[in-house]
């Protein structure tokens, strides 16, 4: 299927071919609301067993309680040990126009979060996009004061990744995450856990090869950034979670990852708010908890580690309700940010800033102009300025 089939977005999942299946799965657990993101669809069934440790992989699983992930380069450390990366944004897919990238301006979304002080913006790149709207993506994180992290969307096309990494790693782009979600959607790699690992052990060494990699600034590339921290397809074989099969597979080729991602949409069809905010904050130590113990597992060792997305949910008709409450969003944002200062997460990205995703509802700021912020935004803020980050920005009260 072409390349939009791979990477679909909530709407265009179940308009996709083969999406009836997907489509069934997603009413058992509730009526649909389709979001325009890229968050997982219901929760996958659990799985047992126990992992198996390939000969190239040492150590056994400590859990995330015993050891805290290092940074990554150019996160500063805050108060409270908080990684000044964990206040993070998505510019992904643009849905529509305006878009969090194309909105210039004293008072645009990217100078609000300049102010804010937001720190880390998950650039996405496909091989549709032209370099003129690449790189005006990669500009609006500079101008937003953020650090650029690339998503090379594309991981099917090398030649692709070598032309973009050449073009924006100059710009201020190090950070490389190789696809997106490949447990969910992604037909290029057959949607497969192992095809995608073996793309992986392929393309990195020559990506990492590319003289703007071997310069002063190197490149650095994570993944796998799985829709579900435990999901698990049929070609993981006996490793517990897909996330685990990329842990040991590319521990075994000698090609391991310079970080771990993963996303979290802990309340996806929940219907009591306070029930949602108290499973937030143990889903998402949970989760890490065992992403950490697999990279024990298999890497011998823990590397940086966090979430690429995260929103409460990504297209039930939880999303649909709760999006537009003020106080639920704020409140339910700073309870995200303090479960990841708590666990020391390396670093985390809300999703989105403005791309019409969820058909908004995802969106931190109002789709027409003046472009407003949304409580979420101010929820992100609020904690930037708790732990000592460079906000300028005060919470208005009542919330918008």
């Amino acid at each position: 299927m072409p390349r939009r089939s791979r990477e679909r977005s909530k709407r265009d999942k179940v308009l996709a071919v083969g999406g009836s299946a997907l489509l069934i799965a997603l009413l058992a657990v509730g009526t649909v609301v389709v979001a325009r993101g890229s968050g997982p669809g219901p929760l996958p069934p659990a799985t047992g067993g126990e992992p198996a440790t390939p000969a190239a992989a040492g150590g056994g699983g400590i859990g995330g309680g015993s050891a805290a992930p290092p940074s990554l380069p150019g996160a500063q450390t805050w108060s409270n040990g908080a990684s000044s990366y964990v206040f993070g944004t998505n510019d992904g897919i643009d849905y529509a126009e305006p878009a969090f990238s194309s909105v210039t301006g004293p008072s645009s979304p990217q100078a609000m979060v300049k102010q804010g002080g937001l720190t880390l913006d998950r650039v996405w790149g496909w091989d549709d996009m032209s370099t003129a709207t690449i790189t005006q993506k990669v500009s609006a994180a500079n101008n937003s004061g953020m650090t650029c992290y690339f998503m090379l969307g594309a991981i099917n096309d090398l030649a692709w990744m070598e032309r973009t990494v050449d073009l924006v790693e100059p710009m201020g782009c190090h950070l490389f995450e190789f696809g997106n979600e490949p447990d969910q959607y992604n037909s290029a790699a057959g949607q497969s856990i192992a095809k995608y690992t073996t793309m992986w052990n392929t393309d990195i060494p020559q990506l990492r090869a590319l003289s703007v990699c071997s310069a002063a600034h190197a490149c650095l590339f994570g993944g796998p950034a799985v829709a579900y921290p435990t999901s698990a397809d049929s070609s993981v074989g006996n490793y517990p979670s897909d996330l685990a099969h990329f842990l040991g597979q590319s521990a075994a080729a000698g090609v391991r990852a310079d970080f771990v991602s993963y996303h979290d949409y802990p309340c996806y069809g929940y219907t009591d708010q306070s029930a949602c905010l108290t499973h937030t904050t143990q889903a998402f130590a949970q989760d890490q908890d065992e992403v950490l113990g697999w990279e024990q597992q298999y890497y011998g060792k823990i590397v940086p580690t966090g979430i690429s997305e995260y929103n409460f949910d990504a297209g039930s008709s939880t999303l649909s309700n709760w999006g537009g409450d003020s106080r639920f969003m704020y409140d339910w944002t700073r309870t995200a940010i303090e479960a990841f200062v708590a666990n020391h997460f390396s670093f985390a990205m809300q999703f989105t800033s403005l791309n019409d995703s969820g058909y908004g509802k995802l969106d931190m700021f109002s789709d027409s102009a003046p472009y407003e912020p949304k409580a979420q935004f101010y929820g992100i803020v609020s904690s930037v300025e708790k732990y000592g980050g460079p906000s300028t920005l005060a919470v208005p009260s009542p919330l918008p």
